[in-house]
């Protein structure tokens, strides 16, 4: 049996936020990352402005689950970043519509 501060710790469990015990596992939409080209991932510095994009990943009215994580390295350029996210997470509607248009544009050619 683990001690409660090692097991908060572990399982992301704050009990004194105001958030009850699921506080510290926070996420964030895709959509917010990529936004903007990416713009948080400029730099490491976090601000409440930042902290606000997240939300509890966990708790009343959510899923409980992370679809992606998503680890970066802070030396690669922001472009780089958003570049690697888009095609990522794109690539199969991109490829998709790209065919389509090539067959729209050849019958009509």
């Amino acid at each position: 049996v683990l001690p409660d501060s090692l097991r908060n710790l572990v399982s992301f469990e704050d009990p004194d936020s105001e958030e009850g015990v699921q506080g510290l596992l926070r996420s964030s939409r895709l959509g917010t990352i990529l936004q903007g080209g990416a713009k948080i991932l400029k730099d490491s510095r976090g601000s409440a402005a930042t902290y606000e994009l997240s939300e509890p990943a966990s708790g009343p009215g959510k899923k409980g689950s992370i679809d992606a994580f998503i680890s970066h390295n802070w030396a690669v350029p922001r472009w780089r970043k958003f570049l690697c996210l888009a095609l990522h997470f794109n690539l199969i509607h991109a490829s998709v519509i790209t065919v389509a248009v090539m067959a729209l544009l050849s019958t009509l050619g």
